[in-house]
């Protein structure tokens, strides 16, 4: 080993160069690795919300002209005839036609806490109420990774939320008067060292005449790590799913309009579960006629074409950077290969003293082996420290695993041509330089 470590000083530039290019090799195979892993997890996490392959967002809005499709300023009108179109998914639900209709509202843009009145600026919030990990993140990230997510009871019903301190939503959560007692929210662990089950915060809403109302809410619980998922925005539902232990999970308070089914129904849209697709023309064919006036617009996403028109993007973004890392891997297997080549045929002279010293074919054989090894191991370790320096949470167990594999077969292939190529000297040509 020693003599492999000299060796690779005499070569610096050639060892420099193969260690470069076995280590992009190497970070675009653990990339493939990496977005294939994800396009397995991605799914799986939309699936702890709810079933994905029977779901569709139906969304209501409301428009100036139904060709120009500008968003108008929502009436009181506006919003009792979006209550009658929530409403009527209640009746299709009792009628045993839908499934479900619930509301799991993520909106991105803070929350009751650090939009309080007495907090900090937004830029300033993380320092005020959370830990040192979210300083440095820019603002949209950090809002996003510290919203507000409302929902109803139905959702709550579905979605068993795990509690590591203080008390779950109960039914009478859902139906709070939000005048008279504050409204219970459910809370990340990473606002455990600065807040406590009881604390009680003022948050400012807007009302429907363009005022703000002051509202009051309150910490019932912490819920446990990772345990609430956060969906990306419209068109990249499953691609843009978030993990954060500083969301704020809050019911759906009807006698606060920004806070009720109807707005949310008006400004994100409402989940609906059904048995098959048959069920959701039913579910037009309610809808419609209460929102046949001019300026309604009804738009039903269907939850399974997002997730597999997702799974298609992350297939061929997996396939395109492991067909492109196999092909630069395999470049540098055949490089590395003839550089190993031509080095032995520079040194055949010092290997064949070195034989009439006492040294053995074998001997020799096993340094060309450890430069090998030496090379290929310093490019994997480079390759996993781009990885973590890109993020640190995608160098896992078995991406470290699989580098490590591929670093064995690596040095296998790579080491087949040189040391046969090196047995088939005599000693006495080795001596000569021949």
């Amino acid at each position: 080993m020693g003599n492999a470590l000299k060796s690779l000083k005499r070569i610096k530039l050639i060892a420099f160069l193969t260690i470069l290019q076995l280590s992009i090799g190497l970070t675009l195979l653990n990339t493939g690795s990496i977005i294939k892993q994800e396009n397995e997890n991605k799914p799986k996490n939309l699936e702890r919300l709810f079933d994905f392959e029977n779901t569709y967002l139906v969304e209501t809005k409301v428009y100036d002209n139904k060709n120009s499709k500008s968003d108008k300023i929502i009436t009181s009108a506006d919003f009792n005839k979006i209550e009658k179109s929530y409403n009527a998914l209640t009746d299709l639900k009792d009628k045993g036609i839908i499934f479900n209709n619930f509301i799991y509202y993520c909106g991105g843009g803070g929350n009751p806490i650090i939009s309080s009145e007495g907090s900090a600026g937004k830029s300033d919030i993380a320092k005020e109420y959370l830990p040192e990990e979210y300083h440095n993140l820019d603002e949209n990230t950090l809002i996003r990774n510290t919203s507000e997510i409302n929902i109803n009871e139905e959702f709550f019903n579905l979605y068993k939320i795990n509690i590591v301190e203080g008390r779950n939503f109960t039914s009478s959560d859902f139906n709070i008067n939000s005048k008279e007692e504050p409204i219970p929210m459910i809370i990340g662990l990473d606002y455990k060292d600065k807040i406590s089950i009881g604390d009680e915060f003022k948050y400012s809403v807007p009302d429907i005449d363009g005022g703000l109302i002051n509202i009051k809410y309150k910490v019932i619980g912490f819920y446990d790590h990772n345990d609430m998922v956060m969906l990306g925005s419209k068109g990249k539902y499953v691609d843009g799913v978030t993990f954060s232990d500083a969301f704020v999970i809050t019911p759906v308070v009807n006698d606060v309009l920004f806070l009720s089914n109807k707005v949310i129904m008006a400004q994100y849209g409402i989940w609906v579960n059904v048995p098959n697709s048959n069920s959701m023309d039913k579910v037009v064919d309610t809808l419609l006629p209460i929102l046949e006036d001019d300026g309604f617009s009804l738009e039903i996403t269907n939850m399974k074409d997002e997730v597999n028109r997702t799974k298609e993007v992350l297939e061929k973004s997996s396939v395109n950077a492991s067909v492109l890392g196999l092909a630069l891997t395999i470049l540098s297997v055949m490089g590395v290969s003839s550089v190993m080549i031509g080095e032995i045929n520079k040194r055949k002279k010092e290997f064949g003293i070195r034989i009439t010293q006492g040294a053995t074919l074998n001997t020799v054989s096993k340094e060309i082996f450890f430069e090998i090894l030496l090379m290929s191991v310093f490019a994997g370790i480079v390759s996993l420290i781009l990885i973590f320096l890109t993020d640190s949470n995608l160098l896992t167990i078995k991406i470290i695993l699989k580098n490590l594999l591929t670093v064995i077969v690596i040095v296998s292939l790579i080491s087949i041509i040189p040391i046969l190529s090196l047995r088939r000297f005599n000693p006495i040509d080795l001596v000569k330089g021949d």
